[in-house]
């Protein structure tokens, strides 16, 4: 790896540090996270920091968000939910044919992998065809209740109003990140 990102690791690394460890109010994120970006004559745009959680306090919008949303000509998420794209999603977490995940991490480790990823309702011959960074990701998310986090309530919305979606990137180029991880 090359020093450049070597120090970009080690800044984002930092970063992370700092907000995972920085004390936050409850107050302050009481009405979610939105910022208008607007310039002289033209009209504002709005972003909104989710998360992937179908918590209730996360899922129900609060009205200044409502109001943005309801007033927007498109809606692009960070990728583009479409039935396709999420199925794209699903088969970029599998293993490549005849590997598993317990001959990749080994025994003891895909045993406690399975005992942690059974907690989210995934049984152990599917877990086992998945990529570990799948696992390692699924585990750092809250266990889902309904399934319908916020992104995806949003992009629902888009289409019941029939307004453009689009997403900033395609499944391909996200997760291909992870795939580079040794």
């Amino acid at each position: 790896m090359s020093i450049k990102k070597q120090t970009v690791f080690a800044l984002a690394y930092i970063l992370l540090l700092f907000v995972c460890t920085t004390p936050v109010r409850a107050e302050q994120f009481a009405r979610g996270v939105l910022w208008e970006v607007s310039g002289a004559g033209s009209a504002a745009n709005y972003l909104l920091g989710t998360i992937h959680s179908d918590d209730p306090r996360v899922t129900r919008i609060p009205a200044e968000i409502e109001q943005a949303f309801n007033a927007a000509k498109s809606f692009t998420a960070e990728l583009d939910m479409d039935m396709t794209s999420m199925l794209s999603a699903q088969q970029a977490m599998l293993l490549p044919d005849g590997q598993t995940l317990e001959g990749v991490i080994g025994t003891a480790r895909f045993r406690r992998a399975a005992e942690l990823m059974t907690q989210y309702g995934l049984p152990e011959p599917v877990i086992n065809k998945m990529k570990p960074w799948a696992i390692a990701v699924q585990l750092n998310l809250p266990k889902p209740q309904s399934g319908l986090f916020l992104d995806l309530l949003l992009y629902q919305q888009a289409l019941g109003k029939g307004i453009p979606v689009h997403g900033l990137e395609t499944v391909t180029e996200q997760l291909s990140v992870f795939d580079a991880m040794p």
